[in-house]
């Protein structure tokens, strides 16, 4: 008798479920009675629009420096401050490539812009261009100069120097020295 109830106790409970799932599911298709007054209706839903992710173009527009406008009758000086990477005597391997950086300070009263360049003024050019532009600095700020350079395939010491020079042509401040052994591996 037990085990009959067990069985039939079962079946019982899986025809309520099966019921109580058809009637719900159910419930989902049925039409309302009677509809709410518009005042009391909830208001129809509008998503909202996509935002637009900035791209590399309006995000360096945004983060960009405005050039430094120059000031008239102004005066150019650079003053040498360290030697932030390569210290005099370093040895390479030859090919390689070296990245030289000097931290300078805009002394004069002139703002730097893309007028100004940086150029060679003695020994080798170390495999870049002798003229490189000097980087847009306001007047009584520190900047940081940095050149790429490209080690020569023979053996020995090499040095370069650089100077400031104005959009005048006229060169002005402190020289920019490197100074490399470049030995055979």
């Amino acid at each position: 008798m037990t085990r009959l109830f067990a069985v039939t106790s079962g079946k019982l409970l899986l025809g309520i479920a099966v019921g109580l799932s058809m009637l719900l599911s159910a419930c989902g298709y049925l039409p309302p009675s009677r509809s709410l007054p518009p005042e009391k209706q909830a208001p129809v839903f509008k998503a909202p629009a996509p935002v637009s992710e900035p791209t590399a173009t309006q995000y360096s527009e945004v983060k960009s420096t405005p050039e430094p406008t120059q000031i008239p009758n102004c005066t150019n000086d650079l003053e040498f401050v360290a030697d932030l990477t390569v210290p005099d005597g370093t040895q390479f391997n030859p090919d390689a490539v070296i990245v030289k950086e000097w931290k300078v300070k805009n002394n004069g009263t002139c703002n730097w812009n893309n007028t100004y360049t940086l150029r060679l003024v003695s020994g080798s050019p170390l495999g870049v261009e002798t003229t490189q532009a000097l980087i847009p600095a306001r007047n009584g700020t520190e900047a940081i100069v940095q050149i790429e350079f490209i080690t020569p395939q023979e053996p020995g010491r090499y040095e370069a120097t650089w100077q400031a020079y104005g959009p005048d042509g006229e060169a002005f401040g402190e020289w920019l020295t490197i100074s490399i052994a470049v030995i055979t591996p």
